[in-house]
């Protein structure tokens, strides 16, 4: 197999391993990738599917492999004899014959994945994390998912810390997306080179037209990095330069912000025609890495934040837009600055597009703030037929402490669906969760508690959340009807899970 490689020059390449050096050895998570260095950076990792992981998978599947075959010859065996009805020892394992039959289908369904996964070739689904390392002179144990994030966004690669990596799809498409990423293939302590055999990585030069973008950016930076605010600009009309095209990814104003250089931020801030999108139709990057100046990096909510929220134009943005700014805005465990951040957009917003974001992205932080949750409220009375149309409106109902009120407005859109089941699934759990908690405590004491105005004993509290939650499961079911339950896993399955 071929695969191809883009290997940038040795300048860039250099620039690279002193930004990866700012990363690891300076702790700074700023990323300069208006740098000529910036696109080499991947080439500095290698990746490898690593021994501990595919022995500890290979024991682990064999193991199970063992048992199907155990399962398909005891079927075999015992249906050539006749003997299923009278086999006592299938009986005490698996209760009855339908039971051992079940199970015998879906090992016969799962036997060519587990033999796929033990056997592996190019073209078998990834089962197992590829693991990127620094290859510099040190190996740094820091994860590199800053560093690493602008190149796997988007590519399939998933990674909590920028050195483990998941993929969905084949082992061939990984490793060309890996490739293609920029990342060097490591083909001497990859463990899955015995299945895969000799892989030739053919080495590209990128196009001329990309350096010399890249040429171009790097000397802008030059002026940025020095917060010459003139200068970026005279550079920008001197060389009749295109913002639209050598900043269709990553936008002037985004850089700024990363970089921690005001002037130039100011300065990019009013020359550009939108705040929300870039060139190439993403969304801009800015209001996150603004976002994460003011809760990580500890700088003045006005020094960007601010002022980006106060001139972003929302006017004529798709819904789609508009639901992705009200979330990135929004800081789970910094509430005191997005309710600021807030304040500053709520009023410029269609009223209509800005309860569909915050019912969209609704969660129980944005529950506890007074504002945010009028809307969401409002919402579900004024705009019901419109979350009943949009799939994927209302992603979960586990609000904790806010559920009860939050069922309180799914009254109003009954039919709703969320995920892949209607209210009655969740309200069934829900139901299951608190006759256990009375259980619990019955009969404990009888210690009268004042709980929502009401003196009662623990139980009788209880006993309450119970009720509550059975009257909503009656209004839920003049309206939807209750899913089928799932059927339980066959041994086989239970072991895999």
């Amino acid at each position: 197999m071929t695969i191809t490689r883009v290997q940038y020059p040795e300048i860039c390449v250099e620039t690279a391993k002193e930004m990866a050096k700012n990363y690891f050895v300076l702790h700074r998570n700023e990323v300069d990738f208006l740098s000529r260095g910036f696109k080499a950076i991947p080439s500095l990792f290698k990746f490898a599917f690593m021994k501990e992981m595919v022995d500890e998978a290979k024991e682990k599947n064999t193991e199970i492999m063992v048992r199907i075959d155990a399962i398909l010859d005891a079927f075999e065996t015992n249906d050539m004899a006749g003997t299923l009805e009278t086999n006592v020892a299938i009986q005490e394992e698996f209760g009855t014959v339908e039971n051992f039959l079940k199970v015998v289908e879906e090992a016969k369904q799962i036997k060519p994945i587990y033999a796929d996964r033990l056997n592996p070739t190019f073209d078998s689904p990834v089962a197992l994390p590829v693991i990127v390392m620094f290859s510099g002179e040190d190996l740094y144990k820091k994860g590199s998912k800053v560093l690493l994030n602008t190149f796997t966004i988007g590519t399939g690669l998933e990674t909590d810390d920028g050195m483990t990596y998941h993929f969905q799809g084949t082992y061939r498409e990984m490793i060309t997306t890996l490739s293609k990423v920029g990342f060097v293939y490591d083909d001497v302590n990859c463990a899955l080179k015995p299945f895969f055999g000799e892989v030739e990585i053919t080495v590209t030069e990128p196009e001329a037209t990309e350096l010399a973008e890249m040429e171009v950016r790097h000397e802008l930076s030059e002026f940025i990095r020095v917060d010459d605010d003139w200068g970026m600009r005279d550079f920008i009309c001197d060389n009749d330069i295109d913002t639209n095209v050598l900043f269709r990814d990553e936008s002037l104003v985004s850089y700024c912000i990363e970089m921690n250089k005001q002037a130039c931020f100011i300065q990019s801030l009013a020359s550009s025609k939108d705040l929300l999108n870039t060139p190439s139709g993403d969304f801009d990057s800015a209001t996150s890495r603004a976002i994460f100046s003011v809760a990580y990096r500890g700088l003045d909510f006005k020094r960007f934040l601010g002022l980006l929220v106060k001139n972003i134009n929302f006017k004529g943005k798709p819904q789609s837009t508009i639901d992705e700014f009200v979330h990135e805005s929004f800081h789970d465990l910094r509430q005191e600055m997005s309710v600021d951040v807030f304040n500053l957009y709520k009023d410029n917003i269609d009223p209509k597009m800005l309860a569909l974001a915050l019912v969209k992205h609704n969660n129980v932080y944005r529950m506890e703030i007074p504002e945010m949750a009028e809307i969401i409220e409002k919402a579900y009375v004024d705009y019901k037929d419109d979350i009943l149309a949009i799939p994927g409106m209302v992603s979960h109902v586990n609000y904790y402490k806010e559920t009860p009120r939050f069922i309180e407005f799914l009254r109003n859109v009954p039919t709703v669906m969320i995920g892949e089941y209607n209210v009655l699934f969740y309200l069934d759990q829900l139901k299951v969760a608190q006759e256990a908690v009375v259980e619990a405590v019955r009969g404990q004491d009888n210690v009268v508690d004042l709980i929502g105005g009401k003196l009662a004993t623990k139980e009788e509290h209880a006993q309450d959340k119970l009720d509550v939650v059975n009257g909503h499961i009656s209004y839920f079911e003049q309206f939807v009807t209750r899913p089928e339950p799932e059927e339980e896993e066959g041994d086989i399955g239970s072991m895999m899970a």
